[in-house]
C-alpha cells in the first residue's frame, strides 16, 4: 500500500481570466487510480481526462470558449501558485 497523495489541477483562461483549482485524491499512490469526480468543482471549464491516469487532455473555458491553460502537481498540500 502506497501513501495517500493528491493530484492537483489548475486551469486558467488567458482570454477572460477565469481560474479554477481542484485536488483529485489518489487513495493509493501505487495504484494510479484517481477519482476524477473531484474535477466537478471546476464548473467553469469543460475538462477531458485520459482513463484513470493523471492526465488532463484538454480544458475549455465555458465563459468564452477559449482553450484553458493546464498546470498539474502531485503532492499532499496545495502547491505554491495554485
Amino acid at each position: 500500500m502506497g501513501t495517500i497523495e493528491r493530484f492537483w489541477v489548475k486551469l486558467s483562461c488567458d482570454i477572460c481570466g477565469e481560474e479554477g483549482v481542484s485536488a483529485v485524491l489518489d487513495k493509493d499512490s501505487g495504484s494510479s487510480a484517481l477519482d476524477w469526480r473531484n474535477l466537478r468543482s471546476l464548473s467553469s471549464f469543460d475538462v477531458a481526462t485520459r482513463g484513470r491516469q493523471s492526465e488532463v487532455i484538454s480544458a475549455m473555458c465555458r465563459n468564452c470558449g477559449a482553450v484553458a491553460s493546464v498546470e498539474t502537481a502531485y503532492c499532499n498540500h496545495r502547491p505554491e501558485g495554485f
